[in-house]
């Protein structure tokens, strides 16, 4: 009988350095790091984080909807989000004459505050993160990227 190798197959081995395999990793650290960092300060978790940075932007109130498109997430989970973010005065919700059964959201002057206290900090992050290359590179690999895996679903779709 042949002793079984240690090393894993070559499928597997393969499958570790595929881009898309590293980056969802890379994601994982970058998202467990913002967990540690601005959940221990700040008491907010990463959705809560990614909807406070949306409605910083914001030049006016954002329906659920819109908010849950740019920031890709579930508006299920968007909704169980804004509950702890008006619980603790972060997020307030703005009647449109337009719709008044689905109010829009934007900061509170609390949300902006803290908005104002995580934005150097993230930053830090970010320069942690991209130390010893350019803005102007990180940003053309990104884009590259996000072209091609848009092409690659557009093509999977058609398919």
């Amino acid at each position: 009988m042949a002793a079984r190798s240690t090393e894993p197959e070559n499928g597997a081995r393969a499958l570790d350095a595929l881009v898309q395999v590293r980056l969802v990793r890379l994601a994982e650290l970058i998202s467990r790091r913002a967990s540690q960092t601005f959940e221990a300060r700040f008491g907010v978790k990463n959705t809560e984080l990614r909807i406070l940075v949306i409605l910083a932007r914001a030049p006016k109130p954002l329906a659920v909807s819109e908010l849950a498109r740019r920031t890709r997430i579930d508006k299920a989970w968007i909704s169980r989000s804004l509950a702890g973010l008006c619980a603790r005065n972060l997020v307030e919700r703005v009647a449109e004459p337009s719709h008044p059964r689905a109010p829009s959201l934007r900061l509170t002057e609390e949300g902006l505050a803290l908005s104002r206290a995580i934005a150097p900090i993230a930053e830090q992050h970010q320069a942690d993160l991209i130390a010893g290359l350019s803005h102007d590179a990180v940003d053309r690999m990104i884009d590259a990227l996000l072209v091609n895996a848009e092409a690659g679903l557009s093509r999977d779709q058609e398919g």
